[in-house]
């Protein structure tokens, strides 16, 4: 599922209202749960049952890094990134060879994947550090990895600044709302109105370049980079707004990445 299909815009307005029924962080922690996994399953229950698998690698390093603190970290954290690398071999493997012999193929790479990885070997990091002093349950591990404002085009978060925003209760604010749906309407336009009519133009060109002028692919090039900005600083502008209206506040993935300095500021 994606933040601009028709889906998800006709059924978010319905989540957010039942959200708000009782201020109560119990009740809004397990309907976030519930939205999380079925938004992540929503195209095939595959996709959760891949993170499924990562997260209980995650508990189960957690669980023991307290006592064998860098083995248990090199091994958790070696785990992940073998599975990882094998997901990104396998789709990779699988679309060439399906595509050779049946010139069409169904490609099977799980969704989020990259984000969730990252996070969850940061929080291995950051808690072998001892930057996580306070051990948290499982559902808020569950929904810190989950969370689905943040699972497709992150931010990628820490533990230490998004699970206490989830362990207090979150009230109807008119602050949050007014800022969340500037941000959704913004995001929107990037997704929409920019960068997929971007992705037209670029297309076209680029499945055939020969056929257009040297000028016009250079155009498309140029397009290319501003439809690839559109379509990402979009996306989590729209992710952090819909996180905004919940109450709960997620960093600025990137600002002005084409003008950063290096590789970290991109």
């Amino acid at each position: 599922m994606i933040f601009s299909s028709y889906h998800f815009l006709v059924l978010y307005p319905y989540f957010l209202l039942t959200y708000y029924l009782y201020s109560n962080k119990n009740y809004q922690n397990f309907l976030l749960i519930l939205f999380s996994i079925y938004f992540i399953s929503y195209l095939h229950y595959k996709h959760f049952l891949v993170f499924l698998f990562f997260f209980v690698i995650f508990l189960f390093t957690v669980r023991f890094l307290h006592f064998l603190k860098n083995k248990v970290l090199i091994f958790g954290v070696s785990l992940i990134v073998i599975t990882f690398l094998f997901f990104k071999t396998y789709s990779i493997f699988g679309l060439i060879t399906i595509n050779l012999i049946t010139k069409d193929y169904y490609l099977f790479f799980p969704l989020a994947i990259s984000f969730y990885v990252f996070q969850m070997i940061g929080g291995l990091i950051d808690t072998s550090r001892g930057d996580n002093t306070k051990t948290f349950s499982f559902k808020d591990y569950l929904l810190f990895f989950i969370f689905f404002p943040q699972l497709v085009a992150g931010p990628i978060c820490r533990i230490k600044n998004l699970i206490p925003q989830f362990l207090v209760n979150r009230k109807l604010n008119k602050r949050n709302i007014f800022v969340g749906t500037n941000l959704i309407l913004i995001g929107l336009f990037k997704k929409i109105c920019i960068a997929d009519n971007l992705h037209l133009f670029t297309d076209e060109v680029w499945s055939s370049p020969e056929q257009f002028s040297s000028s016009t692919v250079r155009l498309a090039l140029f397009a290319y980079y501003i439809q690839f900005y559109a379509d990402f600083s979009g996306y989590t502008d729209i992710g952090r707004g819909i996180a905004r209206q919940l109450g709960i506040k997620i960093p600025i993935n990137f600002t002005n990445p084409y003008f950063a300095n290096n590789a970290v500021d991109f």
